[in-house]
């Protein structure tokens, strides 16, 4: 039972300037509803939004309550397809979208998915060779934190309607893998390699004198790239057809 709350809320400008006003138990009212709101909203996902027949089902005066909040600027009132919503201040600034939350959702539903897939993690596992497909480094399956640690990856991010298939899921090292994200190749300027392909070796923690070794070798875990030459650069023909593109 909780939403996001920021614990300087107490002191905000806009909330002493409400508790400031002539009454103070509709002050403390009106930040009843905001609550129950912020709730509401968390739980249907409505990014901030909240209409007025929500509103008018926990108070009977919801309306001159709301009226408070709009004039300290805690609420705005917003039009949407011609019907009276109520709008959360900077709530995109404090919490994800609709679209954001629901991706995140499908992604882990895809990670478990994945894992419970053991036929499909043994082929990859065996296909890539404890290598990673963006950078070649060798990657540690124990290491849990660091860059060298090894994951898996979606070509074509599940947000964008990649599938758990030996096509679409390869082992990166976590320092790729962070890189890419929720991108395409093309869009993190990063390039899929053969398998077995070798970079630098796995390290647990990165010295200078490390550091140096390994940028001299041409590859770091989470550059997206191996060696000196051209297939470091990213070329309009780098993707080859038909294959997908990071989760």
């Amino acid at each position: 039972m909780w939403f996001k709350v920021d614990d300087k809320l107490h002191d905000h400008p806009k909330v002493q300037r409400l508790l400031e006003g002539p009454d103070e138990t509709d002050a403390l009212a009106a930040m009843g509803l905001w609550a129950l709101a912020g709730s509401w909203s968390g739980d249907q996902l409505s990014d901030g939004l909240v209409s007025a027949f929500v509103l008018r089902r926990w108070h009977s005066r919801w309306r001159e309550l709301a009226a408070l909040l709009v004039g300290v600027g805690l609420w705005s009132v917003v039009d949407v397809e011609g019907r009276e919503h109520h709008a959360f201040h900077d709530w995109t600034d404090y919490n994800d979208l609709r679209e954001k939350i629901l991706a995140d959702r499908e992604a882990e539903r895809m990670r478990i998915a994945l894992m419970r897939d053991t036929k499909l993690v043994t082929f990859i596992k065996k296909r890539d060779q404890d290598r990673c497909r963006y950078c070649g480094s060798q990657v540690r399956w124990g290491n849990q934190r660091g860059p060298a640690g090894a994951t898996y990856d979606h070509i074509k991010p599940v947000i964008k309607g990649g599938k758990n298939t030996s096509e679409n899921v390869v082992i990166a090292c976590r320092g790729c893998n962070s890189r890419k994200r929720h991108l395409t190749l093309k869009e993190a300027g990063m390039r899929l390699l053969p398998p077995g392909t070798m970079g630098a070796p796995a390290v647990e923690e990165r010295t200078p004198e490390t550091a140096a070794v390994l940028s001299s070798e041409g590859s770091t875990h989470g550059s997206g790239r191996v060696g000196s030459g051209p297939q470091n650069v990213l070329s309009s023909d780098s993707e080859q057809p038909g294959t997908p593109t990071d989760s």
